[in-house]
């Protein structure tokens, strides 16, 4: 079934096909086919079918559609290393017809790494080179290992797009045995536990996968990532992680029932830092896409002016850096309107993050080749703005991201901002004029475009202004809780003073409640001082 690569590559215009055919069967049925496997959904024998003129019809045009392999796309998916001067031979198109074929990464590797607690064993020189040697390369190779650790908890609340980010995850058990011992009993991944010490009883939070870091993982492994779990979690030892956790569900067992589609194959075991198999470094689709904007690097000269009433236009383009295969992809445009880093998927609303999408929150279809589209930002967008082009390859399933910020500066604004400070003690941040926040926020204001006017009160000031004035908080953007030592312990705010402030939130508007803002003292009316928390 295989032959000889050399006597066809030359063929291309006769539509020979010497390869074997990954799409030769009903697309509805892909999905439960193996990557590695090809399903024929013909009488004919596969050999036939190899070589069946059907495939590639003699007048076949490039844009058609074409059911097969040519020489080029074959030496793409096994060659190493991405060098195009490979040689593709039979004994390379076996190996991959069958799984064994393992690529190695060529430049770097982005790893995350997740322990027990803060014990890694990776994230050192000396760590990046063991990992190196995972995928068959020697640890004096020049390709760059980018290790990132954490702890499962940590993990739990990670805001990232793992699948996106990384290469490899791993998964450790790593913890010192005074710890285990203490702190995790018996199990170092367990569920909500108790723990007695001199008669003392303490309830401890689980040190488990939350249901979202494990759909998190589970899609990373279901697209074809490497996953290297620690020997005992391969396993499931259930005197490492307790059988009620969703780090059980990680045990390959569970996991190979699961995977309709991919992903087993690249799970291995580690044990004294070493696995179990060679891993298959995946290649991802990679972009150059980024805006017509200057990027912003801290300095005024980096800023981009603009009308601050007016909506902004900005133009993204680029193309695909690093395709693995010449295709379609989805592409997806964020922008970070509020600051906050996390790229909300939301698209409906009029605080939409997600620029570009179709009307579901999908990407929106492109074919390789030159990208290009312009949006419509809303007005009021000012300042350090994030940006994020998401790339999803339809035929993997996998994705990548690239990732920016450019700065935004309008005609001068000033925002009236309220301090409203204990009584008892100076606060420990003091926003008013001539203080280092103010110095700070000045010089920022070149960039920015905004002034910042801070009037500051006592509890005590506050709640007789208000009796003189009930309209008081109308004329101030922002009011500032503290900050202070016990502040919420200092029962000096009136009823009115509470009532006004929760009626401030109510509305919409921002209040920052910082240090020892809450409290169970009651102000002697019935209302706790900081109630309206």
């Amino acid at each position: 079934m295989i032959f000889d690569p050399e006597n066809f590559k030359d063929n291309k215009s006769n539509w020979v096909t010497t390869f074997p055919i990954y799409n030769a069967t009903e697309t509805n049925r892909q999905k439960y086919v193996d990557k590695y496997v090809w399903e024929f959904n013909s009488d004919n024998a596969i050999t036939s079918e190899l070589m069946s003129s059907d495939v590639y019809p003699s007048n076949a045009q490039e844009s058609d559609i074409k059911y097969g392999t040519t020489y080029d796309e074959a030496k793409t998916f096994t060659k190493d290393n991405k060098t195009i001067d490979a040689a593709l031979t039979g004994a390379k198109i076996i190996q991959y017809i069958i799984g064994a074929y393992k690529r190695t990464p060529s430049e770097s590797v982005n790893v995350l790494e997740i322990e027990p607690i803060g014990v890694y064993g990776y994230n050192t020189d000396g760590g990046k080179d063991i990992i190196k040697t995972w995928y068959g390369l020697p640890k004096t190779s020049s390709v760059t290992v980018n290790v990132t650790s954490m702890s499962i908890n940590a993990f739990a609340g990670l805001n990232e797009d793992i699948l996106s980010k990384y290469d490899l995850v791993i998964i450790g058990d790593r913890g010192s045995a005074q710890t285990v011992g203490k702190v995790f009993g018996s199990h170092m991944y367990n569920t909500d536990r108790t723990f007695t010490e001199s008669s003392k009883t303490y309830n401890l939070n689980a040190n488990d996968l939350t249901e979202k870091a494990f759909n998190k993982l589970f899609e990373f492994a279901q697209k074809g990532m490497p996953i290297a779990l620690d020997k005992n979690v391969y396993y499931g030892n259930k005197s490492v992680v307790d059988s009620n956790t969703n780090m059980y569900k990680m045990r390959k067992s569970n996991l190979a029932m699961q995977l309709t589609k991919t992903g087993s194959s690249n799970i291995v075991w580690v044990d004294n830092d070493e696995v179990s198999d060679t891993l298959n470094y995946i290649y991802k689709p990679t972009s150059n896409i980024s805006p017509n904007m200057k990027e912003y690097d801290g300095t005024e000269a980096s800023v981009n002016e603009r009308d601050f009433d007016k909506s902004l236009l900005v133009t993204f383009s680029g193309n695909v850096t690093v395709p693995v295969r010449d295709g379609s992809y989805k592409v997806k445009i964020y922008i970070d309107r509020n600051c906050d880093s996390m790229f909300s998927e939301d698209h409906t609303t009029d605080d939409t993050e997600l620029f570009y999408c179709e009307s579901d929150g999908t990407g929106i279809q492109w074919t390789n080749g030159g990208f290009s589209t312009t949006l419509s930002l809303p007005s009021g967008l000012t300042g350090y703005v994030g940006w994020k082009v998401e790339i999803t390859d339809t035929d993997t399933g996998l994705r990548t991201y690239t990732s920016g910020a450019f700065a935004l500066k309008n005609k001068e604004r000033t925002i009236n901002v309220l301090q409203i400070k204990s009584n008892s003690q100076e606060s420990h941040l003091n926003l008013a004029p001539g203080s280092k926040f103010d110095e700070k926020f000045k010089s920022e204001a070149g960039i920015t475009g905004f002034n910042l006017k801070v009037k500051e009160m006592t509890k005590t000031e506050f709640s007789e202004e208000l009796k003189k004035n009930p309209k008081l908080l109308d004329d101030y953007s922002m009011i500032v809780m503290g900050f202070a030592d016990n502040y919420g312990n200092d029962n000096d705010l009136s009823v009115d003073a509470i009532d006004a402030i929760k009626t401030y939130i109510d509305d919409g508007k921002s209040v920052l409640m910082t240090h020892d803002c809450m409290s169970y003292r009651e102000n002697g009316t019935g209302k706790k001082s900081s109630w309206f928390i």
